[in-house]
């Protein structure tokens, strides 16, 4: 039984490296897929592998494995080539080098965009211009002005303030020749380069103060309020959605956001044969999500100026830190004096504001942005003595600052 078992044992051993040897060699010859293609000098295409390290897209020459074998390619023995990920790579003299180069095709179109060596040239195939080096920013615009006359003609219109604003950045530049190809409604048009993602998103932080103030919702003749309301500090912390491919100009909102005030109320309500009136202070908090939609006014290289709106869901809390109220009947003088509260603030609503504002680009791709906001907020005091009630609208004026990374 022993005996059996240790020839089928050696048997099978042997079957297995006879396979492993056999298998091997045709596994390890196809172990990188045929996903890549060269184009030779003459034309002739042949699918096959680049062997090159991950990420790689610069190359002074290539290595390219086909049925088994690697050939090493130059410049000038290749029209092109193209990496199953989808880069394509073309054989070309940049001005500012004579001999060819295996130069990165991001778009082609009526007009081109290269990149060589971290650096971006527009233009044909023929005839290259510099643009800048990957994220310089040139003080003269060199690159805007090389693009304005690019693409000079009907587009130009229709493009002229993404050219302003573009920067030296693959997603940039790809998204710019992505809607000037769209404005052209050019079939020979392909993108090979970074395009933009629908949606970029940022997190964002920051502090506004309001001015607040009231406005008369109902009042009767006989009654008169006077509130004292300290600024409104809020700080608040969101995201925001911008750069959206389909509608750039537009971006939006959201956060969290708590606020604090100080009020304090003397109130009165007097006719012929009574006078009531009443004095209160509070602490007042509140917590919101405020909800905002931009519109892009203006866009230069490192700023830009929007103009938004929206709502707000709000929760609000009060502290009442004094409290008291007197009453006078006809002309008997004796004045009646009670505690307790006669002001109540909305606890649950939604509210309404806009704003205008400015955003600007700071090293490391942060950006600052400073805003003017106003806010309305329907019916949110109520002051009630006796049985008059006052209600007052709450408006306000604030300045914030942002920080947007």
């Amino acid at each position: 039984m022993k005996n059996s078992f240790g020839l089928c044992l050696k048997n099978t051993i042997l079957l297995l490296v006879i396979l492993g040897s056999t298998i091997f060699p045709i596994f390890a010859q196809n172990a990188i897929p045929d996903v890549d293609y060269i184009i030779l000098s003459n034309g002739r295409r042949f699918d096959g592998s680049l062997l090159r390290s991950a990420g790689q897209l610069n190359f002074e020459k290539i290595d390219f494995l086909r049925r088994g074998e690697t050939i090493s390619y130059s410049p000038g023995e290749l029209e092109a080539f193209g990496l199953g990920s989808g880069e394509y790579f073309m054989s070309l003299a940049l001005p500012d080098s004579p001999s060819l180069k295996f130069v990165q095709v991001l778009a082609s179109g009526p007009v081109w965009l290269f990149r060589y060596q971290g650096v971006f040239y527009a233009g044909t195939s023929q005839e290259l211009q510099k643009l800048g080096e990957t994220g310089s920013q040139k003080k003269n615009n060199q690159h805007e002005e090389v693009l304005m006359k690019l693409m000079t003609g009907e587009c130009l219109s229709q493009i002229r303030s993404t050219i302003k604003g573009v920067d030296l950045e693959e997603v940039d530049l790809v998204w710019l020749f992505t809607k000037y190809y769209d404005c052209l409604k050019n079939e020979n048009t392909t993108i090979y380069g970074q395009i933009r993602p629908e949606l970029v998103w940022s997190k964002v932080i920051g502090v506004t103060a309001y001015s607040s103030g009231i406005n008369s919702k109902q009042v009767s003749e006989f009654r008169k309020d006077v509130l004292t309301l300290s600024p409104v500090i809020q700080v608040q912390g969101g995201i925001r959605l911008h750069q959206i491919r389909k509608y750039p100009k537009l971006s939006a909102e959201a956060a969290f956001a708590y606020e604090f005030f100080g009020y304090e109320s003397d109130s009165r309500y007097q006719t012929i044969n009574f006078s009531y009136s009443g004095t209160q202070k509070m602490r007042v908090t509140m917590l919101s999500i405020p909800l905002q939609l931009n519109y892009q006014l203006a866009k230069q290289k490192r700023s830009e100026y929007y103009v938004g709106g929206g709502l707000g869901m709000a929760m609000s809390r009060t502290n009442s830190t004094y409290a008291i109220r007197d009453q006078q009947i006809g002309a008997i003088p004796v004045v009646s004096l009670e505690e307790g509260s006669f002001v109540s603030m909305k606890g649950t609503m939604v509210y309404y504001h806009g704003s205008v504002g400015g955003r600007f680009s700071m090293a490391g791709g942060q950006q600052i942005e400073v805003f003017m906001r106003t806010r309305f907020m329907q019916g949110y005091y109520s002051l009630k003595l006796q049985q008059d009630t006052s209600i007052y609208n709450r408006v306000e004026a604030g300045l914030g600052l942002n920080f947007i990374f």
